[in-house]
């Protein structure tokens, strides 16, 4: 299987490439880290790259891409979580993104997904603009998780994992 590259993924999916964690805003910055020798490959801002073509749709935030001896990317959602709603929202931001990545442009970004997701971790991440009060009883958080979304944290950190397998600690 041959190597795939965060960069090149982006570049042929259309995508805004920008270096390390460029493409966050500057509000969203201090909410992603690494440590453990973990490295940024690069990120994109799905929403302001689908802005003009997509107007309606419910945009997915960003991707960033990294890499810890294999590259990966996890797609990061910043998004309130204080209400039940929240979680529909997010289901329609999830279902948009993983439509695009169904799509043939976005075909190498999607085997990057599939490797994050390695040793069970999700690709998806939401990270609360606010305080995480929705509950992990909510009847929609079942069925996101089974779609690979994880559970709304306040800050991310992507680590080591054994074997050179990366997983995010929610802080």
């Amino acid at each position: 299987m041959k190597q795939i590259n965060f960069e090149k993924a982006a570049v042929a999916a259309g995508l805004g490439l920008r270096a390390g964690k460029q493409a966050l805003k500057s509000e969203h910055k201090d909410c992603l880290g690494v440590s453990g020798g973990v490295k940024y490959t690069g990120s994109v801002d799905l929403d302001r790259d689908f802005k003009n073509r997509d107007p309606s749709a419910s945009r997915w935030d960003y991707g960033v891409g990294f890499n810890d001896g294999k590259e990966f990317v996890f797609w990061i959602e910043v998004h309130s979580a204080s209400r039940s709603d929240d979680y529909k929202s997010m289901e329609k931001k999830l279902s948009w993104l993983q439509y695009k990545l169904n799509s043939p442009e976005f075909r190498d970004l999607k085997q990057l997904t599939e490797a994050s997701s390695e040793n069970g971790e999700k690709p998806f991440k939401w990270v609360s603009v606010g305080k995480v009060e929705i509950t992990r009883n909510d009847k929609y958080r079942k069925r996101l998780a089974d779609r690979g979304l994880d559970f709304p944290t306040r800050k991310l950190r992507v680590t080591p994992r054994r074997g050179s397998r990366s997983h995010s600690n929610r802080i």
